[in-house]
């Protein structure tokens, strides 16, 4: 099947190739991101929070473009 969506130009969902993680981002920096955006507003985000939204975050970027946010794993 990957081989037959390949060739008519599909992925298949959750494949991501080595190129794709060229423009991957480290988690730990999309983590500090959320924390410092929330000192921003007044607000404190702890080490669970923001590892919650780092991953929705990941979750959101693969629902929607089909690319990985973050490069590993959580």
């Amino acid at each position: 099947m990957t081989q037959l969506l390949e060739r008519i130009g599909g992925r298949p969902k959750g494949r991501h190739d080595v190129e794709d993680s060229e423009h991957c981002l480290d988690p730990c920096q999309v983590a500090n991101d959320f924390i410092v955006r929330g000192e921003v507003h007044g607000q404190r985000i702890t080490g669970l929070q923001a590892n919650k939204l780092t991953y929705l975050a990941h979750a959101w970027m693969l629902a929607l473009h089909d690319q990985p946010l973050i490069r590993g794993g959580f």
